[in-house]
C-alpha cells in the first residue's frame, strides 16, 4: 500500500493545514509544486500549513482531490 492510499483510509482530527503539511510531506512535494497544482500562491499555500489562514471552498476541494495528484518518481503533474 502506498504512503498515499494510506493515508486516506486514516482518520484524521487536526486541522485542515497539519493534514495538508503531512499529505504534502508524504508525497514528497514542495508547497511551490502544490501551489500550482491548485493554482494559489506559495504564501496561501505557507499560510494554510500553518493555520493562519483557511483556503476558500475551491481551494479546500482542490487541496482534497485524491485524484488531481498523480506522483512518478518525485516528479508530478495535474490532472484535469
Amino acid at each position: 500500500m502506498t504512503n498515499h492510499a494510506q493515508m486516506s483510509k486514516k482518520k484524521f482530527n487536526g486541522s485542515f493545514g497539519t493534514w495538508l503539511k503531512q499529505r504534502r510531506k508524504a508525497l514528497d512535494m514542495t508547497q511551490q509544486e502544490v501551489a500550482i497544482l491548485v493554482a494559489c500562491s506559495v504564501v496561501t499555500v505557507r499560510k494554510i500549513e500553518g493555520d493562519i489562514a483557511r483556503p476558500s471552498r475551491q481551494i479546500a476541494e482542490r487541496l482534497a482531490d485524491p485524484h488531481r495528484l498523480w506522483i512518478r518518481r518525485g516528479r508530478f503533474r495535474a490532472q484535469y
